[in-house]
């Protein structure tokens, strides 16, 4: 070969090389693979999927299998029962949809499995979809295109019978089915086929084989030949077992030999379960299920394939090929039967199922699965009312963790997550419709919520409307008040029976004057709710006019009665205007956010059929989730994923915080705030949750772009809510470049700042001081004027406080703004702190009189313009007599103009003060100050003044209140003269201790205004009685005036005795009748006082016997002038008793010797009770009297006296100077015949003749 070929020949075997190599690597690749696959599957089933499970992610929706007996206990006792009872076939298990049946039938399996479980269940066929003739099982389910349900449910409960088993154990059945052949068995099969095929060969034509060496000599084999024999014939015999079954199977309609035609019968039947009933029988023979388990056998309402249930399972029961009890068991709806006995006559036992799960406890169950805290307990109970399914429940569930986790990238709220999650299961379609922008939420979002909005607007404006017409209303009414309304009435109904004088009406039978109804309401309001008026057209007679009320209001205004007009001057008087305007201007807010409101905000001020249409209205779960928000116009973001672009996912986040109502920190960072801007809608800046001090800033920097934006957030920030000024205070202590111009802005359009901070309890002192400085250096004047007439003067007062302001901006930024500021509010400041170098402020304060007059700027003052230690050591004693004498002549100027002012904040807030008396009668003197002021002062000052004439006479009655007036009678008649009484005042005055000790010094007349005035006010002083007993003892000390005729009758006892005492009394008549009828015995008093005139004028009184006994037993009567008052009475006129006897007798023992008339001398010695002054007096007398009479006498004194002119007597008397003296006298008469003297005694022996 030549070389080209030898190198063609080569590159084939390097090319077979190759593709040797290839075809390892690929094989070897495979193989790895299919190794690696399974390892993946090993790992898998053994490792990764216990733990998937038990990571317990998700809950699947198949029957809950793991019931034990404590939770189903009887169930299970009844399914016990019910399977061991011959009678019992049919078992019917009834409940709810979801009540739990598949659960309590799936764990009864579980835990008893001493039986076999064969379950149907039938799913909710759509006939028109059904893939009829499937599998070989007969399909002729309709008939003339209509669908038998009956067919469809049979022909289900056939395919899941036969399914249920792997072919070979129903190798019998007819029925065809795919399965798959295990390669290695049908490789065996091969083999199988290939052995019969060479013993057949073997044993028909064995030559084919003969090549093989030595094949005769094993042909002729016996050993071999049999097996060949026993291989033929064992293939043989499998293929004709195969071919029996095969015929077996088969049914023939028709058999036609001329064209070799076979027809398969295939029975038409009404029912499958008949038709292939013998298959039926076939299975259970095969095969060792004894209960069978039908679930949704209800979802077609079809009762009649109950009877076929039935029937099957008594021919089952029955069969003798069976040869085994079966039981059905039927899941079922309660409701499935509405005639009470097609339950009973169906079933042989009932088993009721209480559901697991309703609308009443889904609550606990979904908070069991849901444990997020950050669901809103409220939004679980209202939707958990519409969930009664625990499928449902559980894929709300699944479902919420997938959606969390998949839009989780942006912070949703989870609560309105959660609810469109419930909205999707429960209304699957429109859900779908919505993600369409279709469907009834959709709607209600985009077409409802329009209408929504102009219903409101139009109620609102209607609402203004009419409180405008009714303001317009008051205004118009002209009448005043409901007396004048009346009036006008009435008077119309008088002037309408002008033929006719009206004298009055009747009302209620009687009549009553026309004004007297006028002023009573009661009166009038019987004359309106009455028939015809009736009124009187002369004194006594009434009649009937032809007017009603109703006729007489339709005169006066036909547009408005009496009880509207009414009702309008009601309004008048009680501000009704105010109140309306009130509700205007809160209509008109309410008009403004109308736009920018929620659906659910709407809803609260609209009937839902109204708002949201009849269709939608009437879905209470979907009215239940628009009304309270829990799906709102944000729900796009819950139902599709966010993508990165304009917005960064921090800006999206920060979105919806603010749509969601959730909020994020102030300082949360934002990246594209136009997009943001752009993003926000009106009603959502008026949200706290907008509030971002990034977004703040760039609205500031930019306000010419965003001026209405800017407008809406500050407005918000002046809302005084909790949330707005919490970031205002962040905002600040932030100390952005732009914050002079965001104070500037807030203090325009918040006038309440000031009012708010001062009454907001979350300020501290040092915080309010901050602020104060703000608004001072970046606020406009203007609107530092209206924040503080907003504040009611707030503002000023607080920055009046401030005792450190000078020292603080003295040197500050804009002090000419700061000038101008407390100038244009008027600040008056209460307290300097004075700097120590000459302060330029502090000269713009005093000279403009910006502080407020009070002792403390008084004192500053003073000390920094005057600094004299003699004066500022006398302020506090004498602060006005200070200042007058200082050289502050703008203080001095400043106080005279505001002199009220400085005497209540200064003078009268003293305790006590002792100003110069002539600058204190000078204030005394202003008429700026007022009365009570002055009376203050005059209360305050510690002297008093001089002359009652240098103060206004007004005056004059507090001093001498106050004991200010020093005590003189010249001050005290000048003072009687003005008020001509002694008033209470001057009582006080005069009864005060140290007033009347001087005034008892003083010569009362010597200091008289005129005589006249003197003497009255004298007999004034004397006649007051509340003048006190120790004042008036001391000013009758003064008074030398005597009165002949003094009424003294008001006063007191006491007082008359000191009267008379102090001679002011003289004695008169007069005075001596008044005394003894008033004060008796003091007219004895009197005449004591005046004794020498009074016996002189005896005879001018009368004298009484008592009054006599007084001046003969007074002690202050001298016994000479006693005798002369005993000379000038008739003693026979007088009824003697024993004491004026013993007085006398002293009297007359007293005064002797003189001759006693002797009847006098009888009657008093007989009267007298004073032993001793009778003795006397008769032993004086016995030289003036016969023996006869002095025996009658000495017969009228008592034993043993009278037995001494009694004969034969010797009576022993005692012996005393006034006995001796009588004995002597009477023996030297004769009148005792002797007497003897012992010791004690005295022996008198009477004459034996008398």
């Amino acid at each position: 070969m030549d070389q080209e070929s030898t190198k063609e020949i080569e590159e084939e075997d390097l090319d077979g090389k190759d593709k040797i190599i290839a075809s390892f690597k690929k094989y070897f690749v495979e193989i790895l693979s299919w190794f690696i696959h399974k390892f993946a599957q090993y790992k898998y089933n053994l490792f990764d999927k216990s733990k998937i499970l038990e990571a317990d992610l998700f809950e699947d929706l198949t029957p809950y299998d793991e019931m034990d007996e404590e939770e189903a206990g009887k169930y299970f006792e009844a399914l016990d029962w019910a399977l061991a009872n011959e009678k019992v076939s049919n078992i019917a298990v009834t409940g709810t949809y979801g009540s739990g049946k598949s659960s309590i039938l799936k764990s009864y399996e579980k835990r008893h499995p001493e039986h076999d479980y064969l379950n149907i269940s039938l799913a909710s066929f759509d006939p028109e979809n059904v893939n009829k003739g499937n599998n070989g099982i007969a399909s002729d389910d309709s008939s003339d295109g209509e669908v038998n349900p009956n067919r469809l449910i049979e022909r289900s409960i056939l395919q899941q019978i036969f399914y249920k088993v792997e072919p070979k154990v129903i190798s019998d059945s007819r029925f065809k089915k795919i399965y798959s052949i295990n390669n290695w068995r049908i490789f065996l099969l091969c083999c199988l086929t290939t052995i019969w095929l060479i013993s057949a060969v073997i044993l028909f034509k064995p030559d084919l084989f003969s090549f093989i060496q030595n094949w005769e000599e094993l042909v002729n084999t016996r050993a071999f030949v049999y097996l060949s024999i026993a291989v033929f014939l064992a293939g043989f015999g499998a293929f004709l077992f195969k071919l029996y079954k095969l015929f077996n199977r088969l049914s023939f309609s028709k058999l036609n030999l001329t064209k070799g035609e076979i027809e398969l019968s295939e029975k038409i039947d009404s029912s499958i379960l008949n038709k292939h009933l013998d298959e039926i029988l076939y299975f259970f023979e095969v095969t060792d299920f004894n209960v069978v388990i039908f679930e949704d056998i209800d979802r077609y309402e079809e009762i009649n394939i109950f009877s076929k249930l039935r029937e099957l399972n008594i021919l089952l029961n029955n069969s003798d090929q069976v040869d085994r009890d079966i039981n059905f068991i039927y899941a079922l709806r309660d409701e499935m039967f509405d005639d009470e006995t097609d339950r009973t006559k169906f079933f042989d036992f009932i088993i009721p199922i209480i559901p697991v799960i309703n609308s009443n406890n889904s609550k606990e169950k979904l908070l069991e699965r849901i444990s997020d805290d950050s669901i809103s307990r409220n939004l679980i109970s209202d939707l958990s009312l519409f969930i009664d399914d625990m499928r449902i429940l559980k894929n709300i569930c699944n479902e919420f963790a997938i959606y969390k986790d998949k839009l989780g990238k942006v912070t949703l709220d989870k609560d309105q997550l959660l609810a469109i999650i419930i909205y999707k299961n429960l209304h699957p379609e429109d859900f779908s419709n919505l993600q369409q922008d279709e469907g009834m939420v959709y709607d209600a979002f985009h077409k409802r919520k329009q209408e929504a909005i102009r219903q409101r607007k139009s109620k609102i404006k209607k609402a203004i409307s009419s409180r405008e017409n009714e303001i317009k209303e008051i205004k118009d009414e002209r009448i005043k008040n409901l007396k004048e309304l009346r009036s006008l009435y009435l008077g119309q109904f008088s002037n309408r029976m002008a033929n006719q004088q009206v004298f009055g009406l009747q009302v209620n039978g009687s009549k009553k004057p026309v004004q007297e109804v006028i002023d009573n309401e009661e009166l009038f309001e019987d004359i309106r709710n009455g028939g015809k008026i009736r009124y009187y057209h002369n004194r006594n007679r009434s009649t009937s006019s032809n007017y009603s009320f109703k006729d007489i209001e339709n005169l006066i205004d036909p547009d408005r009665s009496y009880s509207e007009r009414k009702k309008l001057i009601k309004s008048k008087k009680s501000n009704k205007i105010e109140q309306l305007n009130s509700e205007i201007a809160r209509l008109k807010r309410d008009l403004e956010k109308v736009e920018s409101q929620r659906l659910e905000e709407h809803l609260e001020h609209l009937p839902k059929k109204e708002a949201l249409g009849k269709g939608l209205a009437e879905n209470d779960f979907l009215v239940l989730l628009l009304r309270n928000g829990y799906i709102n116009e944000d729900y796009e973001n819950y139902i599709s994923y966010f993508y990165e672009g304009a917005l960064s996912i921090k800006d999206k986040n920060f979105l919806l915080s603010v749509k969601n109502q959730t909020g994020v920190p102030f300082d949360y960072s934002l990246d594209k705030i136009d997009e943001i801007i752009e993003d926000l809608r009106s009603r959502e800046l008026s949200q706290s949750e907008v509030l971002n001090f990034d977004l703040l800033v760039y609205l500031i920097e930019n306000s010419s772009s965003y001026t209405e934006k800017l407008d809406i957030i500050l407005k918000q920030l002046s809302n005084e809510k909790k949330e707005s000024t919490d970031f205002i205070e962040a905002f600040i202590q932030e100390e952005y470049d732009i914050l002079p111009e965001f104070i500037k802005l807030l203090s325009h359009q918040w006038t309440g700042i000031w009012h708010f901070i001062e009454n907001s309890d979350k300020y501290s002192l040092k915080k309010k001081e901050e602020y104060l400085d703000l608004i001072i250096k970046y606020a406009k004047i203007n609107d530092i004027i209206e924040i503080n007439v907003y504040s009611s003067g707030a503002l000023k007062t607080f920055i009046s406080e401030k005792d450190d302001f000078i020292e603080y901006y003295e040197n500050a930024e804009g002090r000419k703004h700061i000038k101008e500021v407390i100038k244009e509010l008027s600040v008056k400041f209460q307290y300097f702190k004075i700097p120590s170098s000459r302060s330029h402020l502090f000269n713009f304060i005093y000279e403009n009189e910006l502080y407020e007059i009070n002792e403390q700027t008084i004192s500053s003052i003073v000390k920094n313009l005057d600094g004299s230690d003699e004066l500022l050591n006398s302020l506090n004693t004498a602060n006005y007599s200070v200042i007058r004498k200082s050289e502050c002549d703008n203080l001095i100027s400043y106080i005279e103009k505001n002199i009220n002012i400085y005497v209540e904040n200064i003078l009268l807030k003293k305790d006590k003060f002792k100003e110069e008396e002539k600058y204190f009668i000078e204030l005394l003197n202003k008429e700026e100050i007022s009365e009570d002021q002055k009376c203050s002062l005059i209360k305050k000052q510690s002297g008093q003044i001089t002359d009652i004439k240098t103060v206004p006479s007004n005056l004059w009655e507090f001093l001498v209140a106050e004991s200010k007036l020093k005590a003189s009678w010249e001050n005290l008649a000048t003072y009687y003269s003005k008020f001509e009484n002694v008033n209470p005042p001057l009582v006080d005055y005069l009864n005060t201790q140290s007033n009347y000790e001087i005034l008892e010094e003083i010569d009362f007349e010597n200091e008289a205004v005129s005589p006249k005035t003197n003497r009255k006010f004298a007999l004034d002083l004397i006649l007051t009685k509340a003048i006190e007993e120790n004042s008036f003892n001391s000013l009758l000390q003064s008074i030398a005036f005597q009165f002949d005729n003094l009424s003294i009758e008001k006063l007191d006892k006491n007082k008359v005795k000191k009267i008379i005492k102090a001679n002011i009394l003289s004695l008169t008549t007069t005075n001596y009748n008044r005394l003894k009828n008033d004060f008796d015995p003091l007219h004895i008093e009197l005449t004591i006082k005046h004794l020498e005139s009074f016996i002189e004028r005896f005879s001018e009184f009368n004298v009484e016997e008592e009054e006599l006994k007084l001046l003969f037993k007074s002690s202050r009567v001298q016994k000479t002038d006693k005798l002369k008052i005993f000379e000038s009475i008739n003693i026979n006129d007088l009824s003697i008793d024993s004491d004026l006897a013993n007085e006398l007798l002293d009297v007359l023992v007293s005064n002797q010797p003189f001759e006693v008339q002797f009847q006098t001398l009888k009657i008093l010695t007989e009267k007298g009770k004073i032993k001793s002054k009778k003795i006397r007096l008769i032993t004086s007398q016995i030289d003036f009297y016969e023996r006869n009479q002095i025996k009658q006498l000495i017969s009228s004194l008592p034993y043993p006296y009278y037995k001494m002119v009694r004969s034969r007597h010797r009576p022993k008397l005692k012996k005393t100077d006034y006995n001796a003296e009588l004995i002597k006298k009477l023996n030297s008469q004769g009148i005792i015949s002797s007497y003897t003297e012992n010791e004690n005694s005295i022996r008198v022996n009477a004459r034996k003749n008398i």
